[in-house]
């Protein structure tokens, strides 16, 4: 027998004393074997190799060498592919499960950041908000323009004051003329929102006044689409109603107006005080201000109820109640929106928490399998933090490939949301898969990579799978099982919540549609149609030109009724008027009830399949009777100004 080689007895004592004998004696019979086989010089050789990797491996070269954490851990990673590659259906399995719930959830949040969280595109949004005025039964109002006019001379706390109001008209080209959505604002709207022009100036104090605002600012949108990004556009003039209007500036690109999401076109407002559209009970106007900045919302909210106090005080029959209300404007442009729209955000967290659990469970059934292959590794000295570090990584393949899988069916499924979405929800063109999203999933990614590699561990730990005695894997512990019951019962409650969100959600819109609108909307067909401009001096040219276009929509095959009216229903007008009952006058003339009115042309009421309770149709010789103007009231209306009579 050869006796022990000389490098092998310096090394021993360095050799921890656990490793020490298996080590030392794999060296000597390593070395007499390399000794017999290819002789002295390669057994050498291999000697001194094999007692620095045992020297670093198990002895004190270890102790001086730190192990480099990010190479372990893309160690890890690429045996948890290994791992996942020799059961590629619990794989595929897991992605899938965790894409299906990940790709909603990104699309919902591309919808939510925006329209919720994201600042809007505006110089200090945070400073921004609508006033409104309180109406009778508390609630908020628009309000009119010498109302808008007594802030902006009375309000200290206000930097700045600006009206905005809906406006159409039509771009009467000669060829393919397009009618268009806009706005009309005060001369200092944009300066009030802080949104410099892209080409061309702003509005100026001139130019809002009666008569004199014939200019324009367009969108970016309408300079690229009508007129081909032509810079020279500026300057020049434009048929708007067949009158024409010169375009002074092109908003930018990133201009997103949340006010008037549809707006195209913008012209100065032109009001002035004598108006009769000017009044203070014209409340067609929406105010939008800025707050001086260091002044909070509460004392510029103290000093307009103020103001409000002295309006009362001074035209007690204008006003229907007292105070303002000064809402920011970010929270009130999405205040119908944000409780659907965060409602729609947690249940899709919800079904993410149901993923990660089901995939958690997953893993802790794969654990089971793989109890010797942990006590093994437990045996050879690795330690609990080591194992937990493995499952981590295999857990953050499983996530990342998840995550990404995710991404892409957002991708695919985002356009189809962002098309069923209101056409008036503001800020629907900002909506896009943004990088923040991207990164709020990644973070998602590594949450869940913990909870599935920390699960299964503190599970195993508690079995003592990481002590150095082997242990079988054949028997599911105690452990094992509560966990993966408190898992089922989470995603059973979970899932719970959910269907009764649903149900709730489902009752709720059944009952929506089984409310009797009182029309049928079945197989009638809407055209917008406008009579403006120097061919249509008064009413009853415009009158006679309505009359045109329904007798030849008539003559058309297949159509059965037709008529025009000023405002469809359910269309959220503004053309509201007080109400009041001659034999029944009022003490206080401001407190009528509220109406809209509907100016008719033709069979409306048959064409829409409207019932008539009680009395008769219009007639066209009710057109011309101008000593009695019958009118149609609704059911609602009568009870509200006769109740318990009859008011034909």
């Amino acid at each position: 027998m050869t006796p022990t080689p000389r490098l092998v007895r310096l090394i021993e004592p360095l050799i921890g004393p656990d490793f020490r004998d298996a080590i030392t004696g794999d060296l000597v019979e390593r070395f007499e074997l390399d000794l017999s086989r290819r002789g002295a010089i390669v057994a050498h050789l291999r000697l001194w190799r094999e007692c620095f990797m045992a020297l670093r491996h198990f002895g004190r070269l270890s102790t001086n060498q730190r192990v480099n954490p990010v190479r372990s851990f893309v160690a890890d990673v690429r045996f948890g592919l290994r791992v996942l590659r020799r059961t590629p259906s619990f794989a595929i399995v897991c992605i899938i499960t965790l894409a299906l719930a990940i790709g909603p959830t990104a699309a919902i949040l591309s919808v939510v950041d925006p329209l919720l969280f994201r600042p809007l595109p505006y110089g200090r949004p945070e400073r921004l908000a609508f006033v409104w005025e309180r109406g009778g039964n508390g609630s908020p109002i628009t309000t009119g323009y010498t109302t808008i006019e007594d802030l902006r001379a009375r309000a200290t706390t206000l930097a700045s004051v600006a009206a905005v109001g809906s406006w159409q008209t039509t771009l009467s080209t000669q060829e393919n003329p397009e009618r268009l959505q806009g706005a009309r604002v005060s001369w200092n709207y944009f300066r009030t929102l802080a949104v410099p022009m892209m080409l061309g100036r702003d509005f100026t104090r001139e130019e809002d006044a009666q008569n004199k605002n014939t200019v324009v600012i367009l969108s970016h949108t309408l300079w690229e689409r009508r007129f081909n990004a032509d810079s020279s556009i500026v300057g020049r003039t434009i048929p708007l109603n067949e009158t024409p209007r010169t375009v002074v500036g092109i908003l930018p690109a990133d201009y997103d107006d949340v006010i008037n999401p549809a707006a195209q076109i913008f012209m100065p407002l032109g009001y002035v005080a004598t108006l009769p559209w000017a009044c203070r009970t014209c409340r067609h106007l929406t105010a939008v201000v800025r707050v001086r900045d260091g002044v909070s919302f509460e004392r510029a909210t103290a000093e307009l109820n103020q103001i409000s106090s002295q309006l009362v005080s001074a035209f007690p029959k204008e006003y229907p109640a007292v105070g303002f209300f000064l809402n920011p404007l970010q929270q009130d442009v999405m205040r119908d929106a944000r409780p659907a729209l965060l409602a729609i955000l947690g249940a899709v967290a919800l079904v993410l928490l149901i993923a990660v659990a089901n995939v958690v469970n997953l893993h802790l059934a794969q654990s089971i399998r793989r109890e010797t292959e942990f006590a093994v590794r437990a045996a050879l000295g690795a330690s609990g933090g080591r194992l937990i570090q493995q499952l981590v990584a295999e857990g953050l393949s499983v996530a990342l490939a998840g995550v990404a899988a995710g991404l892409l069916l957002a991708r695919a499924i985002l356009p189809a949301l962002v098309s069923r979405l209101p056409a008036n929800l503001p800020r629907r063109t900002v909506i896009h898969l943004e990088g923040s999203v991207v990164l709020t999933l990644a973070v998602v990614a590594v949450l869940i990579a913990l909870v599935i590699g920390l699960v299964p561990a503190i599970v195993a730990r508690r079995r003592s799978l990481y002590s150095s005695e082997m242990r079988s894997a054949a028997r599911q512990s105690a452990g094992h099982t509560r966990a993966r019951a408190a898992l089922v019962v989470g995603e059973i409650a979970l899932a719970l919540l959910l269907l009764c969100g649903a149900g709730l959600l489902s009752l709720s819109l059944t009952k929506l549609f089984d409310v009797d609108r009182g029309f049928d909307g079945n197989n009638v067909i809407t055209l917008r149609f406008q009579a403006s401009g120097p061919r249509y001096p008064d009413n009853a040219a415009i009158l006679a030109a309505r009359r045109r276009v329904l007798a030849t929509a008539a003559a058309v095959p297949g159509v059965v009724d037709v008529s025009s009216i000023t405002l469809l229903p359910l269309n959220g007008g503004l053309d509201r008027y007080g109400i009041m009952a001659q034999d029944k006058p009022l003490d206080h003339p401001e407190r009528a009830p509220a109406a809209t009115g509907y100016r008719v042309v033709g069979d409306y009421l048959k064409t829409m399949r409207i019932r008539i309770l009680s009395g008769r149709d219009l007639t066209e010789a009710d057109a011309r009777d101008t000593s009695a103007n019958p009118v149609v009231i609704s059911a609602s209306l009568a009870r509200a100004l006769w109740p318990g009579e009859n008011p034909i």
